[in-house]
């Protein structure tokens, strides 16, 4: 296998769901406003509020909840970034993995898509990210593409 060009960055393709987003966003409001009740009865320094303490609790371990499950889900997607080789026979090598390019969907300014299928894993989209390597190795990439896969 004769390498053609080395993609320093790829991974696969992620963009945040809308259920990822609302998670994280319920995670920081929930915990802002657990401070924001827990300030508010502090200030008013009556006991008479022990079910809102327990609100307090609640909101702030919900919150907390929240956070570490997308923060988990992120630790996830950047452990599958990794080094793409790919040679002049349209074959792949990714994390240790070999393939071949399916499907190529150009993106002018942010990188290219590419539809891949590892031998030893199933079918997935790769995000190469032009921004992680030179100007050489991306006008590389960019002219071989454009051969093969237009």
């Amino acid at each position: 296998m004769s390498p053609i060009t080395t993609v320093s960055f790829a991974s696969l393709h992620f963009t945040p769901s809308y259920r990822a987003k609302v998670m994280l966003n319920l995670g920081y409001l929930s915990i802002a406003f657990a401070l924001f009740l827990s300030a508010y009865f502090l200030l008013l320094s009556d006991h008479r509020y022990l079910f809102s303490y327990l609100t307090i609790a609640l909101l702030w371990l919900w919150g907390e909840y929240l956070l570490c499950e997308w923060w988990r889900r992120y630790q996830v997607i950047m452990s599958q970034q990794g080094v793409l080789i790919i040679s002049m026979d349209q074959s792949i090598c990714w994390q240790g993995y070999f393939g071949t390019i399916i499907e190529v969907r150009f993106r002018s300014r942010w990188g290219y898509l590419l539809k891949i299928e590892l031998l030893e894993c199933t079918q997935g989209w790769l995000w190469l990210d032009p921004s992680m390597t030179t100007d050489e190795q991306y006008r590389t990439l960019a002219l071989w593409l454009n051969q093969h896969y237009r």
